[in-house]
C-alpha cells in the first residue's frame, strides 16, 4: 500500500487526495489495530485482514484465532510505511466494491496522524 499511496513522500497539500484515495483502498490483507470500541476487550487487538463485508472486518489475530469485528462501533489504525491512518468504522460501512465509486464528501472516514 505505501508504494500505491507514496506515503513516504507525503505533503500536506497531497493529504487530501491521498484520504479520498485510502477511502476506496482495499484492506484485504492490511494489518488492522482497534483504537476504540464500546467491547472494551477489543481495544488493542490487531490482526490482519482476511475479509471486508459491508459491516464487518474478519481479522485474523497473531494468536491464529478469527475476530469478526464490526465496523460501524470501532475506530481503527492502520500503520503503512510509518504514517499512521485512522479509519472511522461508522462512516466506511460500505462494500469495498460500492466503496471506489461512492463520493464522501466532506466527511473523510480516514485520518492521518
Amino acid at each position: 500500500m505505501e508504494q500505491t499511496f507514496n506515503l513516504s513522500g507525503m505533503t500536506p497539500a497531497r493529504v487530501a487526495v491521498t484520504q479520498d484515495d485510502l477511502t476506496k483502498a482495499d484492506y484485504h490483507g492490511a494489518l488492522l489495530k482497534v483504537m476504540e470500541s464500546p467491547n472494551a476487550s477489543l481495544i488493542g487487538l490487531e490482526g490482519i485482514v482476511v475479509r471486508e463485508t459491508r459491516n464487518m472486518f474478519h481479522v485474523i489475530t497473531r494468536q491464529d484465532k478469527l475476530k469478526i469485528l464490526q465496523k460501524s462501533v470501532c475506530i481503527f489504525m492502520c500503520t503503512c510505511g510509518g504514517t499512521k491512518i485512522k479509519i472511522f468504522g461508522n462512516n466506511f460501512c460500505a462494500r469495498p466494491a460500492d466503496r471506489i465509486k461512492k463520493k464522501m464528501g466532506k466527511r473523510l472516514p480516514i485520518r492521518m496522524l
